[in-house]
């Protein structure tokens, strides 16, 4: 019998083992379910590109009880490619958001409300958090200066990726958006544009303005109409305009090379330089408009990483649109500001950014820092009594609404409460005296507080009458040593009595 010998393939898949996965701490209040991510990433052994996988996770199940109260527990996944996976949850109710108390704006100008902020909690550390404004309508900003109006925004807890997976602390957030007139008006080189034969030249909508207190905002431009002829063809023309919402003395302008005045003269009224430059000419990056961040002392300052740009031939790369802006490669003066420390005192400061390929313009932002929130230190409930008895219903009825807050700067405040929870409190505890203690929810953070109710014996005896006290008569100049003597006199008559 013949042998045969038959070659066989066989394929070995050799399993990949996981070298990193994704990790770390996000956080939440009491009684808010952590949103979990539902990617991470993840790098194996045998990986040859630089960049991680994003791998979906299921996570084990969270009990509510663990983050029923102010504390810290881990959560435990695995990965779709079979990676273990953990994440710390840290639960802590809020004792202060890091917005701004007040931001000013001119008339007209959408306010730059900050979404990104510094959240101190009760467990003595500083969160991430996200703002999602409600909308603003246009009569918030459009006014008589000395228009004050309140805006709210809910509070999301930044996830491992930021807001993407941010969860919804259900907590709001508010500041008073304030109209200002507009004293000076700032020219960081708006007012030189440069466009293209036949390409109507791209006006800036708005420039940086300071207010009456010293902050910088910015203001909207009104521009007169420019005819097509002159732009048609390679020379210069003046646009003019007015910054709206001027109203004192403000920019000397300046002259250029013709003796022209140019940028903002004391009324507020605007005259920009326009060349137009030859349609093969190489295409140039204008100024772009200044951008302004609001923030507050001790918080970690959120720059922009792009701006928008406008060109001479009318192109643009806008931080809204699909290209994005012009990134903002170094920042190459900060104003004596350290942007990589919590912002430690408050001001108003002009930084400047070095765009990426772009050489004849550079990124402004104003940053307005402004005094940290205060920060609550106690919440107190008032105590009450009830008879045994009471049904729970009553008993709701009965507790307070509001509490006690007291802040770091000494200053006291009433609080609402969102809801007492009421669940551990039993018939039988309400049929005995003695001390039930209950929690209650912070409606402004979500933060705990306890409220102390004693229950006593319905046939307790109570007096029929109130004896009188005697008239006690103080002297000027008394000290409180004499009063107490007073007092221990009448005490002894009494028991004499």
């Amino acid at each position: 019998m013949q042998t045969v010998d038959v070659p066989i393939t066989a394929t070995v898949k050799i399993a990949s083992k996981a070298t990193s996965v994704q990790g770390g701490t996000i956080w939440t209040v009491p009684g808010t379910k952590p949103m979990l991510p539902e990617y991470l990433e993840v790098r194996y052994d045998n990986d040859v590109s630089s960049e991680p996988q994003r791998e979906k996770v299921t996570w084990d199940r969270v009990a509510e009880d663990a983050y029923a109260k102010d504390g810290s527990f881990k959560v435990k996944g695995k990965l779709q490619g079979g990676a273990e996976a953990t994440i710390t949850v840290d639960v802590c109710s809020v004792t202060s958001v890091a917005v701004p108390e007040r931001i000013n704006t001119a008339s007209g100008v959408f306010p730059e409300l900050p979404w990104n902020v510094s959240v101190a909690t009760s467990d003595g550390k500083t969160h991430n958090a996200q703002v999602q404004w409600d909308y603003v309508r246009p009569s918030v900003y459009t006014g008589e200066p000395g228009q004050v109006t309140t805006v709210s925004g809910t509070l999301f807890a930044s996830g491992l990726n930021g807001y993407a997976d941010g969860t919804n602390t259900g907590l709001t957030v508010q500041t008073k958006i304030v109209i200002q007139g507009v004293e000076k008006a700032i020219d960081n080189g708006e007012t030189a544009v440069t466009t293209k034969a036949g390409t109507a030249p791209a006006m800036p909508s708005k420039m940086a303005v300071e207010m009456s207190d010293g902050s910088v905002s910015t203001a909207a431009i009104d521009w007169d109409p420019i005819a097509p002829e002159k732009y048609e063809r390679p020379g210069t023309f003046y646009a003019t305009g007015h910054v709206v919402g001027f109203d004192a003395a403000a920019v000397m302008a300046l002259l250029d090379d013709d003796g022209q005045k140019v940028g903002v003269d004391e009324n507020g009224n605007v005259t920009a330089k326009v060349t137009v430059a030859d349609k093969k000419a190489k295409k140039v990056a204008l100024q772009p408009e200044a951008v302004v961040v609001n923030t507050t002392v001790g918080s970690m300052l959120e720059l922009p990483d792009a701006v928008s740009v406008y060109f001479s031939d009318g192109s643009a790369r806008d931080t809204r649109g699909s290209l994005g802006g012009i990134e903002i490669e170094k920042w190459t003066d900060t104003d004596g500001l350290d942007i990589t420390k919590p912002l430690a005192k408050k001001g108003t400061y002009k930084l400047v950014g070095k765009l990426k390929d772009v050489d004849n313009v550079n990124a402004i932002v104003y940053v307005n820092v402004s005094e940290a929130p205060r920060t609550i230190t106690k919440l107190e409930a008032k105590s009450f009594s009830v008879a045994t008895g009471t049904s729970k219903q009553k008993l709701y009825a009965q507790m307070p609404k509001q509490v006690v807050a007291t802040y770091s700067d000494g200053s006291t405040d009433l609080l609402d409460i969102d809801v007492w929870d009421l669940s551990n409190v039993t018939d039988k505890l309400l049929s005995e005296t003695g001390t039930v203690e209950i929690t209650g929810t912070v409606k402004l953070n979500g933060a705990k507080v306890t409220c102390n109710v004693t229950v006593v014996d319905q046939d307790a005896r109570t007096p029929d009458h109130v004896e009188p006290i005697d008239v006690i008569e103080i002297a000027d100049n008394a000290k409180v040593s004499d009063l107490m003597d007073h007092e221990g006199r009448q005490d002894q008559e009494r028991d004499a009595r």
